[in-house]
Parts: C-alpha cells; sequence; structure tokens
C-alpha cells in the first residue's frame, strides 16, 4: 500500500554567519547545516515541512546538502519583522502552493492588540504566514500539507521608543501582554483550523 512520510522541524534561527541572528562564525554555522542535514538523510522523510528558516540564502544552503534528494521546494513570501517563516523540501513535485495570511471571516477575522509602542491595535493576520502545498504521491491522488509557525509563547513588551523588552514593567503588564498574545494565538490556529475545514470540503465535492 502506498504511504506518505511527512517529517515537521523547527530549525530554530537558520541564518548564514554573520547575521545578527545568526551563529557567530561560519565553523558554527557548517556544523549546524551538518547536524541538519545528517538528521533529514537519516530519517528520508518524503516531504519535510520547516519552520524558523531564516533567510533564502541559509534554507539553498542546506538543500544543497540533502544529496538531490528533496528537488522540490517552497518558502512562504511572507516572513515576521525578522525574516522567519517556514518552508517545505519535497521528494514529490509541488503541484500548487498557497501563502496563508488572512484570519478567514468564518473564523476570528480579528483580535485586540498592541504594537511595539503599546498602543491598541486590530490584527487580522498572522504574524508569520503559513504555507500550503500539495503534492501527489500517487496518481490522481493529491495531498495538501500545511506548515505554520504560530505566535511565540515568548512575551516582548513595548516601548515608547518603538523597541522591544522581555522584562515586564510588573506582573500587570505581563497578564495584559500574555493576555493579547494568547488571543493572537489561539486567533491563527482558528485560522488554519478553517483552511483545513475548507480543504476536506473541496475533498468531499470532488469525491
Amino acid at each position: 500500500m502506498p504511504s506518505l512520510r511527512v517529517m515537521t522541524w523547527n530549525i530554530e534561527n537558520l541564518f548564514q554567519a554573520g547575521d545578527e541572528s545568526g551563529p557567530k562564525t561560519e565553523t558554527e554555522y557548517q556544523e549546524k547545516l551538518r547536524n541538519l542535514s545528517d538528521a533529514i538523510l537519516l530519517l528520508a522523510p518524503d516531504v519535510l515541512a520547516l519552520q524558523e528558516i531564516g533567510s533564502p540564502a541559509a534554507f539553498n544552503d542546506l538543500a544543497d546538502l540533502l544529496e538531490g534528494n528533496y528537488p522540490h521546494f517552497q518558502l512562504s513570501a511572507h516572513p515576521d519583522p525578522r525574516g522567519i517563516r517556514v518552508g517545505f523540501l519535497s521528494k514529490f513535485v509541488i503541484i500548487n502552493m498557497e501563502d496563508i495570511t488572512d484570519f478567514p471571516q468564518d473564523g476570528l477575522s480579528s483580535v485586540p492588540g498592541i504594537n511595539s509602542k503599546g498602543e491598541p491595535i486590530d490584527i487580522s493576520s498572522l504574524g508569520r504566514g503559513a504555507l500550503r502545498i500539495r503534492v501527489e504521491p500517487v496518481q490522481d491522488f493529491p495531498v495538501d500539507l500545511i506548515t505554520t509557525h504560530l505566535k511565540s509563547k515568548l512575551l516582548s513588551f513595548p516601548s515608547t521608543s518603538g523597541g522591544v523588552r522581555f522584562n515586564p514593567k510588573d506582573e500587570n503588564e505581563r497578564a495584559k501582554v500574555a493576555g493579547f498574545a494568547l488571543l493572537k494565538r489561539t486567533a491563527e490556529a482558528t485560522a488554519l483550523r478553517v483552511k483545513a475545514n475548507d480543504l476536506l470540503v473541496d475533498n468531499d465535492s470532488q469525491a
């Protein structure tokens, strides 16, 4: 019976050496790439969903070490402000793809939040875009896959200068920011549930 082996992995800040968020030295960077590629080749998934891809260049460096086993790939076009994004590596041709960014009307179309200065805003999209691809491991049997990186549980606190703090002024601020973070993460998860529902409905209509 045909099978599809899928793996998902948060590869934590995949930036090239010299980038602000990347390894401090080229040696550390190359070691990270080798560790990642060795694990991927050992586990040998058919499709690999990745989170925390920092730059397309670093992603290409990783793909180059995979011995041609994953010739098909797709990156999200909607990274967060740091450049963190999701993506796929696949042994199968990617038939089509879809960037998922906006909260759907059938889910939580917007939730309250605050910007980096602490000003109230409405949030209506994912902080890091999710990505859907379709592959066909067996002829006439397409499979949709979604990779996402929801709002981090790490709290960041606003600053009047526009910067970011990771320590709250007091416990009230911690509670408030945690509440906004939970709302955003919940809305993101709901958006993906609605997308999955839509895909399932499409499957039923094509059966």
